[in-house]
């Protein structure tokens, strides 16, 4: 664990650290200035095997018969054609495709990048688009030739996420999109379950990220954001459905309470850093 004399925050070289939560053997901190949170302890020192293999996503119940799981994606995917309605998309860790599936059935060009080698053996079994290798700063792909590049649930897993999304940024046509869902670690849910909090995911997930540490990452990456959504709680909503007569107004009232997911949409405009 690395002490606060030499601490300096990646992203805002900030120099305090504050003890977040410590599940098991491994512990969080977040940076007092940005508020950017990450896992602070070794993950070798424990001898874990943190590989995303088979078992990986059988114990998070992510394999699913394929055309379950490319129904549950159609939202998401019509959620990306408010800013895109078609073109050439590139979906970083992909994981089984279900999402890739859903976008190519909505008209986009689709392909992945997985770092999973069983993941990427499934896809293409399953579905058959490419899928190239992570890690995305080391791919052949051609500068300026995507619509819409998309994150879920990745970016919290990525050693270098401000390189990673530098190389989105040259990636991408000037007016295209990146859309990144990540957890919300300072929530209200997490708040309120603290270690059964799913959104720790400890030691697979390495960054923790809050509404402002997530559109402080999109800027200095080069990027302009045009929209910054923190969702509902579910553990309000979960709560409320258990209470005669106000279950009903359990959609609004979890509007309320910040959730365990923030959603970026960020634009690369012809000026910018990175």
């Amino acid at each position: 664990m690395n002490s606060q004399a030499d601490f300096s925050c990646y992203l805002c070289k900030g120099s305090i650290k504050v003890p977040v939560i410590t599940i098991g053997h491994h512990a969080v901190s977040r940076c007092d200035s940005c508020g950017l949170g990450f896992l602070d302890s070794h993950v070798h020192e424990t001898g874990e095997d943190t590989a995303y293999d088979e078992g990986f996503y059988t114990s998070q119940n992510m394999i699913k018969v394929p055309s379950e799981g490319i129904r549950e994606c159609l939202p998401k995917v019509r959620s990306v054609r408010k800013y895109r309605p078609t073109g050439r998309l590139l979906d970083v860790g992909c994981g089984l495709g279900y999402f890739l599936a859903a976008a190519r059935q909505e008209g986009f060009t689709v392909c992945g990048m997985e770092e999973s080698g069983w993941a990427t053996e499934y896809i293409r079994k399953e579905f058959g688009f490419p899928v190239w290798p992570a890690p995305l700063e080391t791919s052949a792909l051609e500068g300026s030739s995507l619509d819409v590049c998309t994150m879920w649930q990745v970016i919290e897993h990525v050693p270098d996420p401000l390189a990673a999304l530098r190389k989105i940024r040259d990636l991408l046509k000037v007016g295209g999109v990146l859309i990144m869902e990540t957890r919300n670690h300072r929530g209200f849910d997490a708040k309120m379950l603290l270690e059964r909090w799913g959104g720790w995911a400890l030691p697979y997930h390495l960054w923790h990220f809050d509404p402002a540490s997530l559109r402080l990452l999109s800027e200095t990456a080069g990027f302009r954001v045009l929209r910054l959504k923190v969702h509902k709680s579910d553990y309000v909503k979960k709560n409320l459905r258990k209470i005669p007569l106000l279950g009903v107004l359990r959609n609004p009232v979890a509007s309320l309470f910040a959730g365990s997911n923030i959603t970026v949409v960020a634009e690369k405009a012809k000026q910018g850093g990175g």
